[in-house]
């Protein structure tokens, strides 16, 4: 047998409960937990379910119970300090509607955050420091970019495909890094099989729900 002297036994790490967290206006099919994402002491959570019909921004510890637009969603921003979390911002769309799935997906990075909205449905196809509040695309999905400044989060971009299309789900999947964005949209639809590197993307949909991922930077 080997010499085991020089041999170190870790302990395992035990992991112990520090938080548990519901929505400062808690509903029924709210779907809290929809999407997580935390970086550092800042902790992000989707709601998909959540029904208020609030289009603005509320930074502090508050959340509307209304339920007056349903399924819209939400996403809450959540700020430890030491062992302690609470609410630093509850976000809605500024162009919320029923059934936009706002917080489907979520990223968080530093300061920035990428919600995905797979069920928004304007027909707009660039990209906008403003929403629109057109529904003649339906499912064509979106994603909103939020920076946060001090403590207080405002919308940075809202942003569509450029080739943006019915049925899309465009934010069904978000992931960032500093200033990378990526967004997939799993029922985009075009025979394409390559990478275009530039700021277009193919109008064919001839494959249906093929699916398609788009890389922004900033």
């Amino acid at each position: 047998m080997g010499d085991l002297s020089n041999e170190v036994s870790a302990a395992p790490y035990e992991w112990s409960q520090q938080a548990y967290i519901k929505a400062a206006n808690n509903g029924i099919d709210d779907e809290f937990g929809t999407s997580v994402s935390i970086d550092q002491d800042t902790m992000a959570v989707g709601a998909t379910g959540e029904d208020s019909n609030q289009m603005t921004i509320t930074n502090g510890t508050y959340a509307i119970n209304d339920e007056s637009n349903s399924n819209s969603g939400a996403v809450y921003l959540y700020k430890r300090l030491n062992s302690t979390w609470e609410q630093e911002a509850y976000i809605k769309a500024a162009n919320n509607d029923s059934s936009d799935s706002f917080g489907y997906s979520i990223a968080l990075n530093g300061d920035t955050l990428a919600v995905g909205a797979p069920g928004e449905d304007s027909s707009q196809d660039t990209i906008s420091t403003s929403a629109s509040d057109n529904n003649s695309s339906l499912d064509s999905g979106a994603v909103y970019v939020y920076k946060r400044s001090g403590t207080n989060w405002e919308l940075e971009a809202y942003i569509k495909a450029s080739n943006s299309g019915d049925n899309d789900s465009f934010g069904s999947s978000v992931a960032l890094d500093n200033d990378t964005l990526v967004v997939g949209a799993v029922g985009e639809d075009s025979k394409q099989t390559t990478i275009t590197n530039d700021t277009t993307a193919s109008s064919d949909d001839n494959n249906s729900n093929s699916g398609a991922v788009y890389i922004y930077k900033r």
